[in-house]
């Protein structure tokens, strides 16, 4: 596979992973970041490595004629030294038979590592990452850097770095479900959350909720303006939101489902609040599982296709049990972290 790198240095010398630090497209900011999804071992060299490009850039000048002559030399001399000889002597191959691109790239190189007493600096520049974790059935409030606000949903997680600066891109990794409210800046600083699959949501001052469950993505839009970014088949592809919209992702061929609907339905979790509304028992049931973390089992067939309106307090996993119990008429037995629903007659 491409992209596999011992050390730091010959990553920072990449001409992709350059680009993606200096002046990264949404599309750069996807597949490193889809890469980093596949090699979370290598998350730490990534980070070297970028401190590296930036340390470089504070002080970037083009190469002289002499000094691209002078590390030609010592390659060279390298080379000589190394090569073995024919019996009637070879020649060690002029610059000309190598390519000026691979010149500049084996002087970056030499360059990086003559730079590396510079890497004391990166244990002062080092990001220090902040998670946070849900239990099942609980919720937390966290304010991020630049004081925008989130809402963890059971079973979820986010992280981000400890320090945002002012022109960086705010980044937040999310598993699971979260309730965002972002601060808006002057200065029109993205806002991205990144979800375990690779999808992208872009913001800039609004309020939305993402659930990032197994295969499936969705983003309901409450206010505001966002941009979505996800892979189909390899291929790139954006889409932006409006308010009251609702975009689900499912599965690595990134199926679509884009609808208009009521945002409180998927958000009032956030204020302890349940609302059901013609919602369908096996919906109720994958909430259940993935909040609360219990296995339901739906003992009949119909069970499934059976629809429950209803408004709640969200006092708790038994308050929305005893709902759905009495109001479509089925026996729920729960034992351990097993429920099991069936219809009262059977």
């Amino acid at each position: 596979m491409k992209y596999q790198y011992e050390n730091a240095s010959d990553l920072a010398v990449d001409e992709d992973f350059i680009q993606w630090v200096k002046a990264p497209t949404p599309e750069d900011y996807l597949f490193w970041e889809n890469w980093l999804h596949q090699n979370p071992c290598h998350r730490e060299l990534v980070e070297e490595a970028r401190q590296i490009v930036l340390l470089l850039s504070e002080d970037e000048d083009e190469l002289h004629a002499y000094e691209l002559e002078t590390i030609w030399r010592q390659l060279n001399g390298k080379i000589r030294s190394e090569a073995p000889r024919s019996a009637g002597g070879s020649k060690v191959a002029s610059p000309g038979f190598w390519q000026r691109k691979q010149v500049i790239a084996v002087a970056a190189s030499v360059s990086i590592l003559l730079l590396l007493s510079a890497l004391f600096l990166y244990n002062l520049l080092q990001v220090e990452m902040v998670e946070y974790r849900t239990a099942y059935g609980e919720k937390k409030t966290v304010q991020l850097p630049d004081e925008s606000v989130v809402v963890l949903n059971g079973n979820s997680g986010i992280s981000f770095s400890k320090k945002w600066s002012g022109s960086d891109i705010r980044m937040v990794q999310l598993d699971g479900e979260a309730f965002f409210e972002v601060t808006h800046k002057e200065n029109d600083q993205k806002f991205v959350v990144q979800t375990n699959d690779g999808v992208r949501v872009e913001v800039l001052g609004t309020a939305f909720d993402v659930s990032s469950r197994e295969s499936r993505n969705r983003i309901v839009l409450v206010s505001g303006k966002v941009r979505l970014a996800y892979e189909n088949d390899n291929e790139h592809y954006q889409l932006v939101m409006v308010p009251g919209e609702l975009v689900e992702i499912v599965g690595s061929r990134a199926g679509i489902t884009r609808r208009k609907v009521r945002p409180a339905l998927y958000t009032s979790w956030k204020d302890n609040r349940v609302i059901f509304d013609n919602t369908s028992l096996q919906e109720i049931a994958t909430m259940v599982e993935e909040v609360y973390g219990y296995n339901v089992t739906l003992k009949e067939e119909g069970l499934a296709d059976m629809k429950l309106t209803a408004q709640l307090d969200d006092r708790g996993l038994e308050n929305i049990l005893a709902t759905v119990s009495e109001t479509l008429g089925v026996r729920i037995t729960k034992e351990n972290q097993e429920i099991k629903i069936s219809l009262t007659n059977q």
